[in-house]
């Protein structure tokens, strides 16, 4: 019965070993865990005291989200009025040109005939060339301008 319970007496030993190995490891489980129980106690506190925070924010957000759609659909509808008024003012314009440009101009031709010539003596009246002061006499205290623009047919 000795020699058995020396045998078993090994086994215990080892077990014993095993046992305080084993408690060992737990301690510093209980640690880990109690260090992480502590990080979750704080963020969940730290959660609670943020939360108005980010339900005001989550509002805020819904809020200017609701604005954004509404002045995009205004500004939808005002490009399509931009576009109707554009549409609007061409055809208008082109109205303009047919009716009230185009015929001036083809009566203007009618009237006044070649507008090189008519070009011709607007700048030779408007030019400072051969200006005189007098044509036949001026007191020094007057001032004075005279142009001569003589108009002849053309010699054929």
């Amino acid at each position: 019965g000795a020699t058995q319970l020396t045998d078993k007496n090994e086994t215990i030993s080892d077990g014993v070993s095993k046992l305080a190995d084993g408690a060992s490891q737990l301690s510093a489980g209980t640690d880990e865990l109690k260090k992480g129980s502590d990080q979750l106690a704080a963020g969940t506190s730290q959660l609670q005291a943020n939360s108005p925070a980010l339900v005001n924010g989550s509002a805020q957000l819904a809020s200017g989200a609701s604005q954004l759609a509404s002045g995009s659909s205004q500004l939808v509808s005002g490009t399509a009025q931009l576009s109707d008024g554009a549409s609007q003012l061409a055809s208008g314009m082109k109205q303009y040109q047919d009716e009230a440009i185009d015929p001036l101009t083809e009566k203007l031709d009618i009237f006044l005939g070649d507008t090189e010539e008519l070009q011709q003596r607007f700048k030779t009246l408007t030019s400072e060339d051969l200006v005189y002061s007098n044509y036949s006499g001026i007191s020094k205290d007057m001032d004075g301008k005279v142009k001569f623009l003589i108009t002849t047919k053309p010699i054929k």
